[in-house]
């Protein structure tokens, strides 16, 4: 049961992940550009926005992005007594779902077969670049090492936190 609640919260927080790179497709798209195979970031003519704006629209994402990754964690263990290395384990989990729909859905079908005029960085439009399915690939095998990382780190003030306060 654990596990699909896992896969449950990782598909909201791929939900999550879809509308928070739209908005910061729409409003500061330059933030996104590392994202981009090298060939298509030469070749973009993307204008800079305003610092202030690119730092409130950074800091809201990353807030409600990593807030319900957190709160995932916590409400699903609020009623169990589970080890470190479980809850770890669950975050995993979580992270690998989203990973897997980042590859699957926003990289290959949206970002290499469909290619929304949202993605398309000006100047850019009909270039190979955005072809380039390894490219995505790499990516997706660097979050899985990101993911470890993150379920440590989650895990551990996951399970900080339950212990200390609701336990």
């Amino acid at each position: 049961m654990i596990w699909l609640n896992a896969l449950l919260h990782g598909l909201v927080w791929s939900g999550i992940w879809v509308i928070a790179l739209y908005v910061t497709f729409r409003l500061v798209p330059h933030t996104l550009i590392h994202n981009y195979p090298k060939e298509l970031q030469e070749l973009a003519d993307i204008p800079i926005k305003s610092k202030r704006l690119t730092t409130c629209v950074s800091l809201l994402v990353w807030v409600v992005i990593i807030g319900y990754y957190l709160f995932a964690v916590l409400w699903t263990f609020r009623h169990r007594t589970d080890g470190f290395l479980d809850i770890m384990a669950f975050s995993f989990m979580v992270f690998m779902v989203w990973n897997i729909c980042d590859l699957t859905i926003m990289d290959w079908l949206l970002f290499c077969t469909v290619q929304p005029s949202v993605m398309v960085l000006k100047g850019t439009k009909g270039h190979p670049a955005y072809k380039d399915y390894m490219f995505h690939f790499i990516g997706f095998l660097k979050g899985t090492g990101i993911a470890a990382i993150f379920a440590f780190v989650i895990g551990g003030i996951s399970y900080l936190i339950l212990n200390s306060l609701v336990w």
